[in-house]
């Protein structure tokens, strides 16, 4: 009985829950609010873990003010330093805090260890599979993935983090710098 009366509950809750009005708008328009409400909640949630680390917050703000969210133009930012100080967890800190702000979003762990042309194909073809939201992408060399990155993502604000890069040619094939 005592399990019965907590779906009765939970089902008067969300009964009670008010939903989105149309109000003449397209339907899609009202979906991506919807599905930006629920991730900006979701993100809101999942970003709390990392309060608890400690000294990161006046690095975060350090890199916030270089990353200039919202001005309309191309920037490009490099965390270096010893291993174990911190800088692919500076790098999760940033892309969770304002990878919601762009129309499409990538976050490439460990590029040192894909090195040469199949390893570089292969994270060329994540970063456009996870921004372009399409799980087909078919690439057979690096110059070929270069050309598709720069044609697809031509004129859409994006946000990318290529974590652990040793070379310039990882740089070159994923972000065409």
């Amino acid at each position: 009985m005592e399990q019965i009366q907590t779906w009765k509950d939970a089902l008067t809750k969300v009964a009670n829950t008010s939903g989105w009005d149309l109000q003449d708008r397209y339907e899609s328009s009202v979906i991506q609010k919807i599905t930006e409400t629920i991730f900006n909640r979701l993100h809101h949630r999942l970003s709390v873990t990392y309060k608890k680390l400690v000294g990161i917050d006046s690095h975060v703000q350090e890199m916030m003010n270089l990353l200039g969210v919202g001005l309309n133009d191309v920037r490009f930012i490099g965390i270096h330093g010893m291993g174990g100080v911190g800088k692919t967890t500076l790098s999760e800190v940033i892309y969770d805090r304002v990878s919601n702000h762009f129309e499409g979003r990538s976050f490439i762990a460990s590029a040192r260890e894909e090195i040469g042309n199949p390893g570089l194909v292969s994270l060329q073809k994540q970063l456009l599979s996870q921004i372009l939201q399409e799980t087909e992408i078919q690439i057979s060399n690096v110059h070929q993935g270069i050309k598709m990155i720069s044609n697809r993502l031509q004129n859409r604000m994006v946000f990318i983090v290529i974590d652990d890069v040793d070379r310039e040619e990882q740089l070159e094939a994923l972000a065409g710098t």
